[in-house]
């Protein structure tokens, strides 16, 4: 299939529909030395600062591919994976040494599942009541993706694995029948129950979809994060330096697009505080110290 701007932009559904529904967002370890202790504010926050340009002398090898995914958890892989399967040449950078996301399930409304069970909602209803019990803290961008296209993208994995030995099948989880206090659910919780490892059984689907990428399209790099995204004299994002383990810098093109898909940032106190002011001072039981928002650096940069 050609890769055009009309299959670019479904994939970017996609990656967008994983980021929504993915509810693996963690909070960093509690510190003493907290912005609102030390009296700095959003503006003054040294990870606002960008650091030195890389230069083009500093460049071991430039790689060029049509798409170039930042990230190799769920919303990464799924980007880099459905493009290949639309045709692109992919070059997949992740900060881990292999594709890595935590998780047992996700959730997802209007799919086949849900149809097959006689599960119908307004996917409007179920974000309304998630604000409300949330204190308005959701970002309705987000919440748009997961309304429009959770149920395109959970049907996309459904056809990919539901069927595959030791990843599928997948399910519909049944909850627990509401009550007026804390327990008020929805029948939107999916999960693939082939395999389970102390991640989840997420991650083991993830490294079977990226397994079935042709390698002629799909080239993945890992220990290798990126540091600096490169643009043109418009502005616009042509493509990404990353680090190799053995310190080397290699540049990776994007004729298409670049895609960031780089988890959270809860290991980085200062944008844990400036950002989430409310959480100061909780402890984390989220142990990957990898989380430092480094897209949304790069992308602020």
């Amino acid at each position: 299939m050609e890769f055009d701007r009309r299959t670019f932009l479904k994939g970017g559904l996609v990656a967008g529909g994983v980021a929504a529904l993915s509810s693996l967002a963690a909070c960093a370890p509690a510190q003493s030395d907290s912005l609102a202790e030390s009296g700095e504010d959003g503006a003054s926050a040294t990870w606002r600062t960008a650091p030195e340009p890389i230069g083009d002398d500093a460049i071991a090898e430039t790689l060029e591919a049509d798409l170039v995914v930042v990230g190799a958890g769920a919303a990464g892989c799924i980007a880099a994976v459905s493009a290949v399967q639309d045709g692109a040449k992919v070059i997949l950078l992740q900060k881990h040494d292999s594709p890595f996301c935590h998780g047992y399930a996700w959730a997802a409304n209007g799919t086949k599942l849900q149809q097959e069970q006689g599960v119908q909602y307004d996917g409007w209803d179920i974000m309304g009541d998630l604000n409300r019990r949330g204190e308005n803290h959701g970002k309705e961008e987000v919440t748009r993706n997961w309304v429009n296209c959770s149920g395109e993208l959970t049907d996309w994995l459904y056809d990919q694995v539901n069927d595959v030995k030791d990843i599928g099948p997948m399910l519909l989880e049944i909850p627990e029948p509401a009550d007026d206090d804390w327990n008020f659910t929805y029948t939107v919780t999916h999960m693939v129950v082939g395999t389970y490892e102390p991640t989840g059984s997420v991650l083991p689907m993830l490294r079977y979809l990226i397994d079935q990428c042709d390698p002629n399209l799909l080239d993945a790099h890992y220990s290798t994060p990126a540091v600096e995204l490169r643009t043109d004299a418009a502005g616009r994002v042509t493509g990404v330096v990353a680090q190799q383990k053995d310190g080397s810098y290699i540049l990776c093109n994007g004729a298409k697009g670049v895609i960031l898909a780089t988890g959270d940032y809860g290991n980085d106190l200062e944008m844990r505080d400036e950002f989430m002011p409310y959480a100061i001072g909780l402890p984390s039981g989220y142990s990957n110290q990898e989380d430092t928002g480094d897209g949304i650096k790069m992308g602020y940069w």
